[in-house]
């Protein structure tokens, strides 16, 4: 891509975030809840996406660092009865818990990648 043509628009770096990962942990292992929206977006289908890469590297980094440490995730979805108006009525949905089991953090201290992989399927 040739840097010196006016494109219209700006292409954001990539962010390390090595320190929200590590607060995050830090937070987790010290029994602390975090309640995050990892869709980042609407959609309309009928069921929950999956998780993003990042919760798996929060719950498994934190579990791997404290064997002590038990996390569970609970998926949250909102359906607004009427999604193009601004505050339609909605049903809170709530997933039944996920308990990270202990082999897949094992593996997650050999191969990050693999496990998080696995988590996110």
């Amino acid at each position: 891509m040739d840097s010196s043509k006016d494109y219209g628009f700006k292409v954001i770096p990539k962010l390390d975030q090595t320190h929200v990962y590590e607060s995050v942990i830090s937070r987790l292992i010290n029994g602390s809840s975090l309640a995050i929206f990892p869709e980042g977006g609407s959609h309309d289908r009928s069921e929950l996406l999956p998780i993003k890469a990042g919760v798996s590297i929060m719950a498994l980094g934190a579990m791997a660092r404290d064997p002590n440490c038990k996390i569970s995730i609970i998926a949250c979805g909102l359906k607004y009865f009427k999604p193009h108006k601004f505050r339609s009525q909605v049903i809170v949905e709530f997933s039944t818990p996920y308990r990270i089991p202990q082999d897949l953090v094992e593996r997650y201290k050999k191969n990050k990648r693999d496990a998080c992989g696995e988590m996110l399927v």
